[in-house]
């Protein structure tokens, strides 16, 4: 009796320690990625430019806070930097959403690491537009009387983007996300409504001589999204749409990345919402996940949309006017966004009995 006691109380203290082991277990990639997220903000104290005066002297340099809180120096008076202050808002959203993800269960986890997954990349989109967009938001710089040129701290540039590369990289390898698979009935029924988003973006209503127009090609694209899911619908929406209607608009590849690819890159968000929404807020109420779904992501898609159109008529079509360039894409942009929302919260019935009806068993966490 005595020897099986001892064998169990040693069997206990094993586990004890095994558990204590377990509790004092620290994932040393959680803590390498919140320095870096820590770093990345030091690195923001750096010089990102410097103007260079007439005088050879006195030179000013201008870090990213200077630009994010529209700080001015010396003589400089500086505006607030929207693609800088944005930038700095989608770095601060990527840490809290990682850290959200630390604290909640494994199953629960892709939620906030996707979203801080694509707050980083997001935020090096903009950090990158950076070096494009001074002079729009702060003209003052080149009028200032003893001016001579701009200087951009390519060291500060790069340090700071391979920093937010490696955070990317750690962020997105903690997603627990299977193989993405596509099915035959996912591709034919990928291949239909790409088909018909290409036939809807030609019943169009011309708006200016720049290629913008309102069309309901973003409706089949964001229902597809919410059949099919999130990744695979920035795959239909962005790559595949994408880069059939740039070749048939005719306007050069230089405008795919910014009109094309970044600006369809938001109709794939309802099925992101549609995850989100049916796992938390809506559970076991399909129509009203569905119709908030197509609410919130058309608005996400509206936003990214202008995003892109705007960066395409400031770099490639040269109107460095921001009220000009905000109306004139909100016109066609907008008008599209609401005819969408509208068709999509009409269709929201009848897509619901397709989902029914058709379920498509997708492979990874439905997202």
């Amino acid at each position: 009796m005595e020897e099986n006691l001892n064998e169990k109380n040693t069997v206990n203290t094993s586990n004890n320690e095994k558990i204590k082991e377990k509790k004092f277990n620290f994932d040393y990639k959680i803590l390498i990625t919140i320095i870096l997220f820590l770093c990345s903000f030091i690195f923001l104290i750096l010089p990102a430019f410097e103007i260079v005066l007439t005088n050879g002297e006195d030179n000013v340099l201008i870090n990213l806070y200077n630009l994010v809180f529209g700080v001015g120096i010396n003589d400089f008076n500086l505006n607030l930097d929207v693609f800088a202050l944005l930038s700095f808002i989608f770095v601060i959203l990527g840490l809290i959403s990682y850290l959200i993800s630390i604290f909640i269960k494994d199953n629960k986890k892709n939620i906030p690491l996707l979203i801080s997954s694509l707050s980083i990349l997001i935020g090096i989109i903009f950090y990158v537009v950076i070096s494009y967009g001074i002079y729009l938001f702060n003209p003052s710089i080149s009028s200032y009387p003893e001016f001579d040129s701009l200087i951009i701290s390519e060291a500060s540039f790069i340090s700071y983007l391979i920093i937010q590369a490696i955070i990317l990289v750690l962020v997105t390898s903690s997603l627990k996300l299977k193989k993405v698979l596509f099915t035959t009935r996912e591709i034919a029924e990928i291949s239909m409504m790409v088909a018909l988003a290409v036939v809807l973006d030609k019943i169009k209503i011309q708006v200016g001589i720049s290629g913008g127009s309102i069309n309901a090609s973003a409706l089949p694209l964001m229902i597809l999204s919410i059949r099919i899911g999130f990744i695979k619908g920035v795959f239909a929406s962005s790559i595949l749409f994408g880069v059939i209607t740039n070749i048939i608009d005719g306007w050069g590849i230089q405008t795919l990345p910014f009109d094309y690819m970044i600006g369809f890159f938001g109709y794939a968000f309802p099925g992101l919402f549609y995850y989100i929404f049916s796992k938390t807020c809506f559970k076991n109420k399909e129509l009203a996940s569905l119709m908030t779904s197509f609410a919130t992501g058309s608005v996400c898609a509206f936003i990214i949309r202008m995003f892109g159109s705007g960066l395409s008529s400031y770099l490639i079509y040269n109107v460095h006017d921001i009220i000009e360039i905000l109306v004139y894409n909100y016109i066609y942009v907008g008008v599209s966004a609401l005819t969408c929302l509208a068709l999509s919260l009409m269709l929201s019935p009848a897509i619901k009995r397709i989902n029914h009806l058709f379920p498509l068993k997708r492979d990874y966490m439905t997202i």
